[in-house]
């Protein structure tokens, strides 16, 4: 917030209110107040007129701007959840970025939730929305309210704007344990909501033990052959001496077949990719037959994919193939 010199004090001398509270409230705010704040303490509405004439201006219904500029994102929820009300949680999208979360489900508006007795109130891209359901995992940073990353991912996924962006926040919001299938659960089950059905099939994504989405579609496919044992997802190999391998997204362990989804989309850098093909040539070494496919072959023709991975699998079979790699997980049911 840019600080309050003698030009840019808070009103014409003759407007008498209580100056330094405003200043601390204001300090406090990041340059943000509700008119009713201000005027509880002592700004008139002549005063706040006077100053909403010059360097301050109405922001969200309601909520004043105290600076001149653009604000940060930070700033922008400050003011919505100053909009929203005191006990307002953010939830959906804006909190799962929050939470440190990275998948975009394509939905920008800020939702918030609130336990008052009122009905939905919007404005822009702000909703809040009135909920009985209590969040016990609420955090307070600052003025903003979040709700916990369970709530916030259900949330978010219901109103992803495709089946794919929710699958792709469940996963990594369980991959990276940020909330679990059965905190997941619990939102799903406390109430029939539109968007159900969306966040239902995103967690059969990440039960699967995927990593990303298009794993996700491999395991699933795989799961449909009535060729092939029940597939490892995401194992953890070793070789004979006990050193760690790359982990496989599939992995057939009686043949020792790892199928690889290779995707520079889930690879941030050249050097990243490289190491992954890297990866692939240590497992050959331990005797593990790797088979890689791409996003786009699952997408465009999965049945070719699937009778790839068979013809593969039934080759290794007839040859009695092993493998020197060691594994030690449960299967994916």
């Amino acid at each position: 917030m840019r600080r309050l010199g003698k030009r840019g004090g808070l009103g014409n001398p003759r407007l008498v209110y209580q100056q330094s509270d405003v200043v601390a409230l204001l300090e406090r705010q990041d340059g943000y107040a509700t008119v009713e704040a201000l005027q509880r303490l002592g700004l008139s509405r002549s005063a706040l007129r006077w100053r909403l004439n010059r360097s301050w201006r109405l922001f969200l219904p309601g909520v004043v701007q105290t600076f001149t500029g653009e604000p940060t994102p930070r700033q922008r929820l400050i003011a919505a959840a100053l909009f929203a009300g005191e006990d307002a949680a953010l939830t959906a999208w804006a909190a799962c970025q929050w939470w440190g979360l990275k998948n975009d489900t394509g939905d920008r508006c800020l939702v918030f939730v609130t336990a008052r007795n009122r009905g939905e109130k919007r404005y822009r891209n702000i909703l809040v929305r009135r909920s009985q359901l209590l969040d016990a995992g609420v955090i307070k940073d600052g003025l903003l309210r979040v709700s916990s990353a369970a709530r916030s991912v259900a949330d978010a996924a219901r109103r992803a704007h495709q089946q794919q962006r929710a699958d792709a926040l469940v996963i990594e919001a369980v991959q990276g344990h940020h909330t679990s299938g059965d905190q997941l659960a619990h939102w799903l089950n406390v109430a029939s909501m539109p968007g159900n059905e969306r966040l239902r099939r995103a967690m059969a994504a990440a039960e699967t033990g995927a990593w990303s989405v298009p794993e996700a579609q491999l395991l699933a496919l795989l799961a449909t052959s009535t060729v092939l044992p029940v597939a490892l997802a995401n194992p953890r190999l070793s070789a004979a001496n006990g050193i760690r391998l790359v982990t496989p997204d599939a992995y057939l362990g009686d043949v020792g077949l790892a199928v690889m989804v290779h995707s520079r989309a889930h690879h941030f850098d050249s050097a990243e990719w490289e190491a992954t093909i890297a990866g692939d040539s240590g497992l050959s070494e331990h005797g593990v037959t790797v088979l890689g496919v791409t996003p786009r072959q699952l997408h465009a023709d999965p049945a070719a994919v699937l009778a790839r991975v068979e013809r593969t699998y039934l080759a290794l079979q007839r040859a009695g193939h092993r493998p020197r790699a060691t594994t030690a997980v449960r299967p994916v049911s």
